[in-house]
């Protein structure tokens, strides 16, 4: 009925439904991929750190300064043209 009200159509509302339960299939196999939702890999990104929203259950800050292998690494997998091969390592 509220819908109704706002002006969305039962169309609509199925699709939002369906966008949602996408973000959450989505959502779910990065954090137990990763240990991190996608909106973490995404500020991380934005913000040049490495964001976990996790952290704030154990009362750390969401946000620390990141570890640039591990950030190279993730990098590589969400641009697959990036390989690997082409990470170095500093010794």
């Amino acid at each position: 009925m509220a819908a109704g009200y706002l002006g969305a159509t039962g169309t609509t509302l199925q699709v939002a439904q369906a966008v949602d339960v996408t973000k959450l299939a989505v959502d779910a196999v990065s954090t137990i991929e990763t240990g991190k939702p996608i909106m973490d890999h995404v500020t991380s990104r934005v913000l040049d750190q490495d964001c976990n929203s996790f952290r704030l259950l154990r009362g750390e800050p969401v946000c620390v300064q990141p570890d640039r292998l591990r950030l190279r690494m993730i990098d590589s997998i969400l641009n697959p043209a990036e390989t690997l091969s082409s990470l170095s390592v500093d010794l």
